[in-house]
């Protein structure tokens, strides 16, 4: 498949799981998911590994089409979906939003069960790297500078990992999301919690 094509179907997808039916049907993201749709994207970002338009397309349609439904969570475990935005977040490392993207969704695992978590092969010391490498390379940008606050925030009082949020530098990367966003409330208000709780303030 072309990557326009791949892209273009997993708009649509995205498009489609966000979409609110009124009335008495079913909600359409159900119906998406038992249709295979989560299957799918999945599917396109593993054939168009290097194609980084397609990864985040994928990752977004990925993160719409499970929600918080369990029939969803369930689907993405089975289909690899952590490893797969894993992947994309460790081949494109310079794609900012697809960076912070990837950030975003990983976060969302600690909230998960400890069977889902199992099933997906969900590891919060991975996603921890991936966000602190995220961080480091993209210090300037304001809108992942936050996500990765907000995560490591997660991380830390969710899934008790407050020595590995600590570790190579974690705490001067938050130094530096503070010194370089003054401007910022939100990241000053999150920077200054986190280092409250590495104890490094």
């Amino acid at each position: 498949a072309a990557p326009e094509g791949g892209v273009g179907w997993l708009s649509v997808s995205k498009m489609m799981a966000a979409y609110a039916w009124e009335g008495d049907c079913q909600p359409l993201p159900a119906e998406v998911v038992k249709y295979g749709g989560i299957t799918s994207a999945a599917r396109l970002m593993e054939r168009m590994p290097g194609e980084a338009a397609v990864q985040l397309v994928g990752l977004e349609a990925l993160s719409a089409l499970v929600g918080t439904r369990i029939e969803g969570l369930e689907a993405f475990a089975e289909n690899g979906g952590i490893r797969l935005i894993e992947a994309a977040m460790g081949a494109h490392t310079g794609e900012v939003l697809l960076q912070t993207k990837g950030i975003r969704a990983l976060a969302s695992g600690v909230l998960w069960s400890e069977a889902i978590q199992r099933k997906a092969s969900y590891e919060a010391s991975r996603a921890i790297a991936l966000t602190k490498a995220g961080m480091d390379r993209h210090k300037s940008d304001q809108e992942l500078q936050q996500a990765a606050l907000e995560a490591l925030d997660k991380y830390i009082n969710k899934a008790g990992r407050k020595q590995e949020v600590a570790a190579d530098g974690g705490d001067a990367l938050v130094k530096s999301a503070l010194s370089m966003h003054s401007g910022a409330p939100q990241i000053q208000k999150l920077g200054l919690h986190i280092l409250n709780l590495l104890g490094a303030a």
